[in-house]
């Protein structure tokens, strides 16, 4: 457990070194489209629709809060969507060790399903994506998924409240990236 743990620990310092050393302050290709919703705002004509719009073949609605709130906090330092995906990878990770942990109790099996997940999630070979801030978009549908999963294999949370709070990540993260509605079959 403790060496899964800490390789993942070290897997997840991959990315936060490529954010720090080679990350930019500057909103690249759609990031640009982000600039629009801090204008409305300022002026006071920000409103439901702007942040519903379709981005592509799909809405982001959810992720346009998160940039919204995050630029307002940050002056719209980029680097920090890039260490909000960082956030949202370790929440995923944490989640997979999580359920491994509820579905073996060797400490051997647990930790290799851990191991390999964080191997992945944090794999700088995606770079580029650790360097783009708007990829938070296609961390949410995962984080729903994982975040449902421990919700549905919990055993503190009854039936009921598990499927209505299942449903409302599906609906999250629908609302988040184009491969959301994933989590509707998942969950």
């Amino acid at each position: 457990d403790r060496a899964a743990i800490l390789v993942a620990f070290v897997a997840a310092c991959v990315p936060a070194w490529l954010i720090f050393k080679y990350g930019v302050d500057v909103p690249y290709s759609d990031q640009w489209n982000i600039a629009q919703f801090f204008e409305k705002s300022a002026n006071g004509t920000l409103t439901f629709a702007d942040l519903y719009t379709q981005q592509n073949e799909y809405r982001q609605l959810f992720p346009h809060l998160i940039f919204l709130a995050l630029g307002k906090l940050t002056d719209w330092r980029v680097k920090y969507e890039m260490l909000f995906s960082l956030v949202l990878a370790a929440f995923i990770a944490f989640g997979v060790w999580r359920l491994s942990a509820s579905g073996f109790a060797d400490k051997l099996h647990r930790g290799i399903p851990f191991l390999l997940a964080s191997l992945l999630i944090f794999s700088a070979i995606n770079y580029d994506n650790w360097l783009f801030g708007i990829q938070v978009v296609y961390f949410m549908p995962a984080v729903c998924v994982v975040a449902g999963l421990l919700v549905a294999s919990s055993k503190r949370i009854g039936d009921t409240a598990a499927v209505i709070t299942c449903a409302g990540l599906a609906v999250v993260s629908t609302f988040s990236s184009a491969n959301g509605p994933i989590a509707w079959f998942v969950l």
